[in-house]
């Protein structure tokens, strides 16, 4: 079973980061060093930690804690598998200046889905649900001509689209 890591808002200092990590990992850790201890004195384990460039600070020393968790998942790697996901700006930046690919084994860059893979997921997901989806319109939509015009399938389709050419956007 994986342990999800996740960095909710930028890690100010290493008592905060400790604290991250003895949280989500039900351990009692005095010290990134002793969590290294604990971690790697335990069981196997996936460890997927989530936003990395929460870690970086734009300030002197702004990048200790980024190099503090490579240090430990290097030091950790035979008894932890690590999964780290960081934001695409985030890590070209963080590349580019300490070469953040080094730490890794594997980097995979994800691309952005298309349009017809969002809608068939999203359509997918909810069919499981067993509930029937029904389209809203917003005050726009019931004031445009266009729309009261529709038969109320033609309806649902026309806000069908709107929904996910905005969801797309997003």
């Amino acid at each position: 079973k994986a342990t999800r890591v996740v960095l909710q808002h930028n890690i100010r200092d290493a008592d905060e980061l400790l604290t991250v990590f003895n949280e989500s990992l039900n351990i009692k850790s005095k010290s990134l060093a002793e969590l290294a201890i604990s971690l790697k004195s335990g069981k196997r384990r996936i460890i997927a930690l989530e936003n990395l460039q929460r870690l970086f600070l734009k300030h002197v020393g702004g990048f200790n804690k980024i190099k503090s968790v490579t240090e430990l998942i290097s030091v950790t790697s035979d008894q932890v598998f690590w999964m780290v996901s960081c934001t695409e700006f985030g890590f070209d930046y963080l590349n580019k200046t300490i070469k953040l690919h080094e730490n890794f084994g594997y980097v995979i860059a994800l691309q952005p889905l298309a349009s017809n893979t969002i809608i068939e997921l999203v359509q997918r997901r909810h069919q499981v649900s067993g509930y029937k989806l029904k389209f809203e319109p917003d005050t726009v939509d019931l004031e445009s001509k266009r729309y009261q015009s529709l038969e109320l399938e033609e309806q649902q389709e026309y806000l069908k689209n709107e929904f996910f050419n905005e969801l797309n956007k997003i």
